[in-house]
Parts: C-alpha cells; structure tokens; sequence
C-alpha cells in the first residue's frame, strides 16, 4: 500500500511540475485577451481581486511561492520517503495542498496555443467546451464585488474535469471571450 502510495504521490508532483513548466513557458508569449489595461479591469481569477497582468515580471511573486511550494513538497515527499517509520497514512496529507493551490497566480489569459489559468495551462485541443455562468444569488461568486454580481463566470470542460476560469465582469468583455473562443472550433459553446 505504500509502494502505491509513493507512485501516486510520485506522478501527482511530477505532473504539477510539468505544468508549472509549461506554464512558465506559455507566459512569455504574447496575450491575445487580455491585451490591454482596461480588458485587465473586467477579467478576475477571483472576484475579489483585480488580475496582474499575463506577464513574467507581474507575475514574480505568485511564481516565487509556487516554486518554493513545490520544491518544498519535493523535500517533504522525499525525506518522508527515506524516513521508514512513517505510516502510509501520513502520504494522504500531500494530496490535501494541491487541492488549494490552483489559484496562486492571479492569471487568466487567452494566449495563440490556449488558455492560461492559474497555475495551469490548457491547450486548444483539450477543451471539449466552454460556458458562460451568470452569476446571480445561488452562485458561489455572489456578493463578494458589486462588479461581480453582475456579471459572468468562464468554465471550461476538459476530457475529466471542469475547470473554473475567471470572473468577467462586463458584457462586452463576455462577448469578445465568446467570440475568440468559438474560432477554435474543437468545442461547443453553451451560454447560460
């Protein structure tokens, strides 16, 4: 059960660290949404907080502590490993992290080869659609900016998940989000 264990633990950190990876190279392209400062003011990750912009250097901070997070679960994990009088029960505890990280870079941005999210990336071809959820009394997003509430948020459905990514608090915005994201084509779209 161990062995198990150390070999999902295994492939959870290293596919987080293929997608930091590949994130940190996506981000050094150019944004196509949000291109300038004012398109920034109407798209958030969180609706409580006014997105950086899709960039390296405004970014520094998030990556800093999304590096230290990772090489600090790296030791953890590997000195755990070594450590032989740990119960496999203690391997648990490093899956409960990663469910609050995706979210430690205030990014979202629409970039040629797909979209950039948090501390993901996903590329065209593993969309299978995106929808628009207004948000209203019942949403979770209600009530925590006035801009918020009236307006949209961007889900994303992969192969195996969906994906919360972003807040859009304009209709113009939504519309040109709508618009950008239906030329790909591999997805449907569904307003709602």
């Amino acid at each position: 059960m161990k062995l198990l264990l150390i070999i999902v633990i295994s492939i959870i950190i290293g596919y987080k660290l293929y997608s930091f990876v590949q994130l940190l190279v996506k981000i050094k392209g150019k944004a196509i949404i949000p291109a300038t400062e004012e398109e920034m003011q109407f798209i958030r990750k969180h609706p409580e907080r006014v997105m950086k912009a899709p960039t390296f250097s405004s970014q520094k901070t998030g990556v800093f502590f999304y590096s230290l997070f990772l090489l600090f679960m790296i030791s953890l994990f590997l000195i755990s490993i070594f450590a032989a009088d740990l119960d496999w029960s203690f391997y648990l505890f490093f899956l409960l992290p990663f469910t609050y990280t995706n979210d430690v870079l205030n990014i979202f941005a629409v970039v040629e080869d797909g979209v950039l999210s948090g501390n993901r990336f996903i590329s065209w071809r593993q969309i299978n659609y995106f929808y628009m959820e207004k948000i209203d009394v019942n949403h979770k997003f209600y009530g925590y900016s006035k801009e918020a509430n009236e307006g949209y948020e961007l889900k994303m459905k992969l192969k195996f998940l969906t994906v919360s990514c972003c807040v859009i608090t304009s209709d113009n915005m939504k519309e040109k989000l709508i618009q950008h994201l239906g030329k790909h084509g591999s997805f449907k779209t569904e307003v709602a």
